[in-house]
């Protein structure tokens, strides 16, 4: 083994702890979401993201007012729950999901990725939810 190779291990584990523990979690997101350069949407999120949020934010939402609105439910603590990706789960990482912040029943999946030395937040799912509507 390489001398100092346990601490860079323990340092990059640390560094993914946030897959693990939904505090860090959230405290990473935060950071990530303020910094206009760590945050991405994919194409479906940012599309359905538009629509399910018109009705919280009033008019049809930027993805700037986006990012502020998943900030201020990260912020007012709203449950987010561990989610591994993939088939099998897990294999495509760990996503967050905050199901139903705003009582309109949206629903969001988060995800922080590792890209080269920097952390991306990316924005994976936000729409309304088929599942969690009253009956």
């Amino acid at each position: 083994m390489m001398p100092g190779a346990s601490v860079l291990e323990d340092k990059k584990m640390a560094e993914r702890d946030h897959d693990n523990d939904p505090v860090l979690a959230r405290k990473k997101l935060i950071e990530l979401f303020e910094d206009i350069d760590a945050w991405r949407f994919t194409d479906a999120a940012f599309q359905q993201g538009r629509v399910a949020l018109r009705p919280v934010c009033g008019r049809t939402p930027s993805d700037c007012e986006m990012i502020d609105y998943f900030i201020g439910c990260l912020r007012a603590e709203f449950p987010l729950l561990r989610t591994p990706l993939g088939e099998p789960p897990g294999c495509r990482g760990i996503g967050w999901v905050m199901n139903n912040p705003d009582g309109n029943h949206t629903y969001i999946k988060l995800r922080i990725e590792q890209d080269g030395v920097f952390d991306i937040a990316w924005v994976l799912s936000c729409h309304t939810s088929k599942h969690d509507k009253p009956t």
